[in-house]
């Protein structure tokens, strides 16, 4: 039913307008469709058919990614009349098609201008022709949860317990690894930090403030790095590199992918003319 905060709400509200072929609107239904008595453009006045039955529409209120220049604090909000039989048919395919039973809100709906059918005499306009797609509303709130489903790989690492009067250690000491200098000690406190535990060796997370081993102002020396070893490469053979392009006749003919080349390029990769 609508309301008297429908009625004031709805207006102002710039309408989405289908002038050019390929046109599109799509957007989040904010509120319930109302369906209202279609007018005429110049007298206003109600349309009905020729049994006396008013000629309704439907209004959809949309948040879409849209913004126009020339709209002052356009924010998105656009009204989507359905005022034709092909507006209301392809909504309506879009929404039996998702398996729902009627434009929700929360629903995600596109509709596209995609031509014009053939006028009905000659020198006539044809009716526009509509696509539409529709989400259900339980669809799309299940893809927002998704996208905004905090990562327990991107969480930070909690601050561990500190000795009073000295700072939190974001990442906890860890042993040094077997290879590491004996003169490496976690338990002795970084230079000018007077906290307890220094970063693992050649951990990608360092505490802020700690220098890293090797570095100034660190007590300890940088790890030895030895380079990974490396398979030796043989030489790579080119084809006639540093020769002349054997005769043709000597060549073995070119496959047929081949034929488009020319001679001199047939040549270079060892190739003579294609078989004819």
């Amino acid at each position: 039913m609508t309301t008297p905060n429908d009625r004031l709400m709805r207006g102002g509200l710039p309408t989405a307008s289908f002038l050019t072929v390929g046109t599109k609107v799509s957007g989040y239904v904010l509120r319930d469709m109302e369906e209202m008595a279609q007018r005429e453009y110049d007298t206003r006045k109600e349309m009905h058919f020729d049994n006396g039955d008013p000629i309704t529409m439907f209004l959809i209120v949309l948040a879409t990614s849209e913004r126009r220049d020339d709209i002052p604090n356009d924010l998105g909000m656009r009204a989507l009349y359905l005022d034709s039989r092909n507006k209301k048919r392809a909504v309506r395919d879009a929404v039996r098609r998702a398996g729902g039973t009627g434009v929700g809100v929360g629903g995600h709906l596109t509709l596209i201008y995609v031509g014009d059918e053939q006028p009905a005499r000659p020198g006539g306009i044809g009716a526009k022709i509509y696509t539409a797609e529709y989400v259900l509303p339980e669809a799309t709130a299940a893809n927002v949860s998704l996208l905004n489903e905090p990562d327990p790989s991107l969480q930070a690492v909690p601050l561990t317990a500190a000795p009073a009067g000295q700072p939190p250690v974001l990442y906890p000491p860890a042993a040094a690894p077997a290879d590491y200098p004996a003169a490496y000690n976690p338990a002795i406190p970084s230079l000018g930090q007077g906290a307890p535990g220094y970063p693992a060796p050649g951990s990608p997370y360092p505490a802020a403030g700690y220098p890293a081993p090797g570095m100034p102002g660190s007590p300890y020396p940088a790890p030895a790095i030895q380079p990974a070893p490396t398979a030796p490469t043989a030489p790579v053979a080119v084809p006639n590199e540093g020769a002349a392009a054997p005769a043709a006749g000597a060549l073995p003919p070119a496959p047929p992918h081949l034929a488009m080349l020319n001679p001199e390029q047939l040549a270079a990769l060892g190739y003579g003319p294609a078989a004819s």
